[in-house]
């Protein structure tokens, strides 16, 4: 199977590899976000959790989408380092 054929049919998932790779600076990083949201969730009134909320899901959706953006340019560099290749 082509590695094409792989990553459509999610047998590859490189964000998936990239973060559960051993990082001791990602773990750290995700442990004090982890306990940072729960402390403040705590600390916070009902309105202002949803506001809360609200900032965290339209702050990962703005990641994913940066993310998917760069995941395409990645592709589009390799196409053109191989096309630099065979010139």
């Amino acid at each position: 199977m082509s590695i094409i054929e792989e990553l459509w049919n999610g047998n590859i998932n490189p964000s998936e590899e990239i973060r559960t790779k051993a990082n001791p600076e990602y773990e750290s990083l995700l442990v004090s976000v982890s306990e940072s949201y729960d402390e403040l969730k705590k600390a916070l009134c009902e309105p202002q959790k949803a506001l809360f909320e609200r900032f965290v899901r339209d702050s990962e959706m703005l990641s994913v989408i940066l993310e998917k953006a760069a995941f395409r340019r990645g592709f589009i560099l390799g196409a053109q380092f191989t096309e630099d290749i065979y010139k």
